[in-house]
């Protein structure tokens, strides 16, 4: 057994079926964050991956992708279903997105064009956009007010958007930071331990002093 909890995040990406929910929570993964939401709608595997992880025992989180191209109380009102029809033990604003345009995005992502022909999203226009999304979970929800509920960002979004760090700085935060790359691999449960090695820590932006979660790796081991 590790002095650590674990957790692993999924999304309509990953099969519910196939996530061993029992044995994880044996081995102290005790948690799963899937995505709820984004600014089009629910995540498909949402309903899913929540069941298979109460199933297993193991605690529940749901996270919302923050689109801030997209109407903000709309895309609130799919984040809120899912808190009503889940209650999950902790809920995530998931700030990442910097382009204003999907489809130059898409376009950028495939290497057809360069990342300079893609319009960021304005710091004020994401600072309104978090802040009104916010609003209405607080009003709706005690996740805010009971500290469960989690910025998950990573250092060169927040240091790309530093006049944004004092609008999620007051959340517990769940920091991107990978140090593990390349194709999935097994590992046994003692090699899990051992990720991160003792006494790193991830790469913090500006403004944000400490993390609750670390994500070291995009990758299911």
């Amino acid at each position: 057994m590790s002095d650590r909890v674990y957790m692993i995040d999924m999304a309509k990406y990953q099969d519910p079926t196939k996530i061993p929910w029992a044995s994880f929570v044996e081995n102290d993964v005790l948690m799963g964050i899937c995505k709820s939401s984004m600014g089009g709608g629910f995540d498909a595997n949402c309903d899913g991956h929540v069941a298979a992880m109460k199933a297993g025992g193991a605690k529940t989180g749901l996270y919302h992708w923050v689109d801030p191209t997209q109407d903000w109380r709309t895309q609130t009102t799919y984040l809120l279903r899912k808190i009503e029809q889940h209650e999950p033990d902790v809920i995530a604003y998931d700030v990442e997105q910097w382009w204003a345009n999907w489809q130059l995005w898409y376009e950028y992502n495939k290497r057809l064009r360069p990342g300079s022909d893609v319009p960021r999203i304005p710091a004020s226009q994401w600072i309104d956009c978090i802040n009104t999304i916010r609003e209405i979970v607080r009003a709706a929800t005690d996740y805010e007010q009971n500290a469960r509920a989690l910025d998950y960002s990573a250092r060169w979004v927040l240091n790309l958007y530093p006049k944004l760090v004092p609008h999620v700085a007051d959340l517990q935060q769940w920091m991107a930071y990978y140090i593990l790359s390349g194709l999935p691999r097994k590992v046994t449960w003692e090699g899990l331990y051992r990720i991160p090695p003792a006494g790193t820590s991830p790469g913090l932006p500006d403004g944000i002093d400490e993390e609750l979660w670390w994500q070291f790796s995009s990758l299911l081991i």
